[in-house]
């Protein structure tokens, strides 16, 4: 019997698995993840360290020259603003690697994302796999590292409990939490990539 070839993902499905890939993501690094009812500029509330924020998760899937991602960091009609959502989490799905952008510092509409060009100049590059800047306190901003290169399964590796502990919770429920979002990650990178 021959197996058909699955059918290529429509924009809509794209925009999907990238959301859940971002929930997965944050869940396994113990952050809260809640969707909106109702429509709205956002596709998240994630709640770390106390701190709520609004997420869009955007994705990038085709490589063009000189190994860059083109992403649409804007609506259908202009641009986000500071007042209608946090940040931007950006997923370039070939090569499993996050940038979590503050929406204040997005400029324009596109940007190229650069995952696999060492010491890249990219305008957002320094958002790479920055993901404590959604537990940082509200009014500060930290300066995001840059990961040199690091995907986000190897920064899962170098840092596999970040921000799973917490006050008031057990060493147990850590375990089980930890355990939890491990599973859900593992159960959907098997399913965007098999």
């Amino acid at each position: 019997m021959k197996l058909s070839t699955p059918p290529r993902p429509t924009r809509k499905q794209k925009g999907e698995i990238a959301e859940m890939a971002f929930a997965a993501k944050a869940m396994s690094l113990g952050m809260t993840v809640s969707r909106p009812y109702s429509e709205t500029c956002y596709d998240f509330v994630l709640e770390s360290a106390g701190r709520l924020s609004r997420i869009q998760v955007k994705s990038g899937w085709s490589e063009i020259h000189h190994g860059g991602y083109p992403v649409k960091m804007s609506n259908y009609l202009r641009a986000y603003r500071p007042d209608e959502i946090d940040f931007i989490a950006v997923y370039i799905v070939p090569e499993d690697t996050w940038y979590v952008v503050p929406v204040s510092a997005v400029r324009g509409r596109m940007t190229n994302f650069y995952p696999n060009v060492p010491r890249s100049r990219g305008a957002l590059e320094r958002f790479r796999e920055a993901w404590e800047l959604l537990s940082a306190p509200t009014g500060t901003s930290p300066r995001a590292p840059h990961n040199k290169g690091l995907s986000s399964r190897a920064t899962a590796r170098r840092f596999p409990r970040a921000g799973v502990e917490g006050p008031g919770v057990s060493t147990s429920e850590q375990f089980a939490r930890a355990k939890r979002a491990r599973a859900a990650w593992s159960a959907l990178g098997e399913f965007l990539f098999r």
